[in-house]
């Protein structure tokens, strides 16, 4: 899973996103607890316009590890797919993992 997971990232850097795409979905079907991994899968989901699997996927990240960039990712997609008090709420609960970071 890691290797898969490095490689997903590395993709994504260089945005390679059919590459990141595949290396991240094999990452999180191996490790499904890794919130890291489906940040990436969020990630990557979003540059094909995949948006409802995108959000599921950065949902998934922040249930699994809390983190400040998941919260903002995932506040900017819920804005743009329309839902403006849940992507507030989103980025209130951002600024609260910073502060326990």
């Amino acid at each position: 899973a890691m290797a898969h997971g490095n490689l997903g990232f590395i993709h994504l850097e260089r945005k390679e996103f059919s590459e990141a795409l595949e290396h991240l979905l094999q990452a999180t079907t191996i490790d499904s607890a890794n919130g890291y991994y489906f940040l990436g899968l969020g990630s990557a989901l979003v540059a094909f316009n995949r948006l409802e699997e995108a959000r599921t996927a950065l949902a998934k990240s922040i249930e699994l590890t809390p983190m400040e960039i998941g919260y903002i990712l995932l506040a900017e997609l819920t804005d743009r797919l329309g839902d403006h008090e849940k992507a507030k709420m989103l980025r209130e609960e951002a600024l609260k993992v910073k502060v326990l970071d």
